[in-house]
């Protein structure tokens, strides 16, 4: 991941939260393999405290989403589960936006479909149920937005 710097304008006082620089692409089977990775910034209201939020893909293709407290300056994991294959759905570039309360991430449907073959051969397949992921900065539960 690059690096976050989170600012205080009017005092100037600002962080850099510790993180592990990312590659862009690691050989994978003599392919190219790129992490996907998103990151947004929102504010807290009931604890006063703006948070780093990260959602991506790690290197052995689990879904992973953590957030950095600046009070508590910390990363750890979300409460709530990960939907499965949503990294591979981020917008490559786009960073969430946070509004009242939750995060919001554009996922492409139609690059988020994976099929997995079972020990029986038979094929499973995922996609993700809408476009939009939302995630409470309260709870920090996923959820669906619907554009219908």
């Amino acid at each position: 991941m690059d690096a976050y710097h989170v600012c205080h304008l009017s005092t100037g006082d600002h962080v850099l939260p510790p993180c592990t620089p990312a590659k862009r692409w690691i050989p994978y089977n003599g392919a190219p393999y790129y992490r996907l990775s998103s990151a947004g910034l929102g504010f807290y209201p009931v604890s006063g405290e703006h948070k780093v939020v990260r959602l991506y893909e790690d290197w052995e293709k689990q879904q992973r989403c953590e957030v950095y407290g600046l009070r508590s300056a910390g990363w750890r994991h979300v409460t709530g589960l990960v939907p499965p294959h949503v990294a591979r759905g981020l917008d490559a570039g786009r960073s969430p936006v946070f509004l009242n309360g939750f995060f919001y991430w554009h996922i492409d449907i139609d690059s988020n479909i994976v099929v997995r073959f079972s020990d029986q051969k038979e094929a499973d397949s995922f996609s993700t149920p809408e476009p939009i992921l939302s995630l409470s900065i309260d709870t920090e539960q996923f959820g669906w937005v619907s554009l219908r």
